[in-house]
Order: structure tokens, then C-alpha cells, then sequence
């Protein structure tokens, strides 16, 4: 993927950045950084480490150093009539930095937690309440004391049980410099159009590859299938619908571009291991968990 330099300062250890644009940056790249980000506006789709899924306001993400990564908006945040805004508050820290003082053992929860956090880690929104009122605050302190308080909501998250690692892989899988126009393309191509059938042949044409030599292009470079791809970014798709709409199940089975309800019960299953009908019924808010020190 695409390297991206995080601006670094001589005299800082943190590198904050707000984003709030018509879209996220939506190219695949990884920088050395470990990034934390708080989405508070905007919805759509990601990519992380090879693994896709959905996003939404209130979502918070701890990304690993040279993690690949790309947040890709929904389509109506690419209508200029609509103009609705994306918005994320993003902390940067790297080796040379934050983490050196981490060396402490005090310090050891929150070590490994970025270590797991190769994986690419997720937590929902309920879980991240408070996380929302002080990352953003970060920004009117000083120096100094934006340091104090960012460990301090290490120390808390590290002590969070549920995080949600989105890839099963313990470290990120980089594409080849070369490759990462050709991911980029396939991964918004799935983005725009996993809502209908798409045929292999269809998407191996994208690069320019027979559909032989496309699904070992893809399997070397995301350690799935692209059919396994696709299933599970329509599968989440599929669980943010069972919890956010009143659609039945048939209904959210053929919007996420299965033509069969039979075959989506089964890729819901496989990939969720349970039913549609028990996740939207266990779609529950998870206590909320204080960030307090």
C-alpha cells in the first residue's frame, strides 16, 4: 500500500490531526505510526490488514505500525448536493516518541494492547462513550499535558476486554509497492458494488489479469479468496442493517446482494456463527465503560 510520512516534530511526541472533509482519505496506505482515531461523523466502509467491514460515528480504532488501511465514506458523501461532512479526531505516536517511555512495566497493559493491536482493533460505539468527550479535548492543551491525559486513556483502553480484533492475523500483510494501485481499485470496486452479483470474471478484467491468475493475485495479497472478500464485506454490511433497520430478513438478504436466502443464511453463519434472526435479536448495547482514570 501506499506509505504515508506522519508529520513528526522534534520537540512533540504526539501528532494530532482533526479531519472534518466532505470524505476520508479513500486510497489503501500504512504509515509506522500506531494511530488511534475517533469517527464522530461519517459512515461507510473499511479495510483493514485485508479484512473489510463497516464503520459508523462514535466507532474508535487502534491501527498498529504499518497496518494497511483505507475508510472508505458511503456513496451519499460523494454527492455534492448532499453534502453531508466525515469527521475524525486521529492521535500519532511512533517508536521514537511515546513508546519509549512505555519500556516502563507499569506500563505493561498498554503494551500489550498495542501489540494486538497489529490485528487492527475496533471498539463500538456504545463501549466508547467517554473516549468521545476527551480525545477531542486533546486539542485545547498544552504540550505536556496532552502527553498525561493520551496515557492516561491508554491505561483505561488497555484494561477494556472486548475490543474487537478486525483480522485474525498477527501482523499486517504488505502488498508489494507496486500492488497497492491494483488492492485500491478492487477494494472500491467491492465498496461501490457488493450490492449486486458480481462476477469473477468481471472484477479479474479490473486488473487487467485472467480470473486464474487474479485469484492467486488476490489470495497472495489478503491471505482470502476474493469470494471470501466479498462475502464478508456484504455479511457486515448485513449486521449493521439487522440492528439499524426494521427490514426483515429476506429484504436485507437481497440488499446486500445475495440473490438466495438460503446461501446468505449460510455465509452469515460461516462467517458470524449464528443466525441472522439471533444476532438482531442479541443486538443489545453493551454497557457503556468509563474512561476515567
Amino acid at each position: 500500500p501506499r506509505t504515508f510520512l506522519i508529520p513528526k516534530s522534534s520537540n512533540r511526541s504526539l501528532h494530532l490531526q482533526h479531519d472534518r472533509v466532505p470524505h476520508f482519505y479513500d486510497l489503501l496506505h500504512c504509515h509506522e505510526e500506531i494511530q488511534l482515531s475517533l469517527i464522530t461523523a461519517g459512515r461507510g466502509m473499511y479495510t483493514i490488514a485485508g479484512q473489510p467491514g463497516r464503520f459508523a460515528e462514535g466507532d474508535v480504532y487502534l491501527l498498529g505500525s504499518n497496518v494497511p488501511h483505507v475508510f472508505r465514506n458511503d456513496p451519499r458523501w460523494y454527492d455534492a448536493q448532499e453534502q453531508p461532512v466525515a469527521e475524525m479526531y486521529s492521535v500519532f505516536f511512533g517508536n521514537d516518541g511515546l513508546l519509549k517511555s512505555l519500556s516502563l512495566p507499569e506500563f505493561k497493559g498498554i503494551c500489550d494492547l498495542l501489540e494486538l493491536a497489529q490485528r487492527g482493533l475496533r471498539l463500538k460505539t456504545a463501549q466508547a462513550k467517554a473516549l468521545r468527550e476527551r480525545l477531542p479535548s486533546l486539542w485545547s492543551q498544552s504540550p505536556a499535558q496532552q502527553v498525561l491525559q493520551f496515557l492516561q486513556m491508554l491505561e483505561s483502553l488497555s484494561g477494556i476486554e472486548n475490543w474487537e480484533p478486525v483480522s485474525n492475523h498477527d501482523s499486517p500483510l504488505l502488498p508489494r509497492q507496486a500492488d497497492y494501485e491494483r488492492l485500491n481499485d478492487l477494494f472500491t470496486f467491492v465498496m461501490d458494488n457488493f450490492t449486486r452479483p458480481v462476477r469473477l470474471e468481471e472484477v479479474a478484467a479490473i486488473v487487467h489479469l485472467s480470473p486464474a491468475a487474479f485469484c492467486r493475485f488476490f489470495k497472495q495479497r489478503t491471505r482470502k479468496t476474493f469470494v471470501e472478500y466479498l462475502n464478508e464485506t456484504r455479511v457486515n454490511h448485513a449486521c449493521r442493517m439487522l440492528v439499524e433497520t426494521d427490514l426483515s430478513i429476506a429484504e436485507i438478504c437481497y440488499a446486500c446482494g445475495y440473490n438466495n436466502l438460503a446461501n446468505f443464511n449460510r455465509q452469515f453463519r460461516r462467517i458470524t456463527g449464528t443466525t441472522p434472526l439471533i444476532w438482531r435479536r442479541k443486538s443489545v448495547k453493551p454497557a457503556e465503560i468509563s474512561l476515567t482514570p
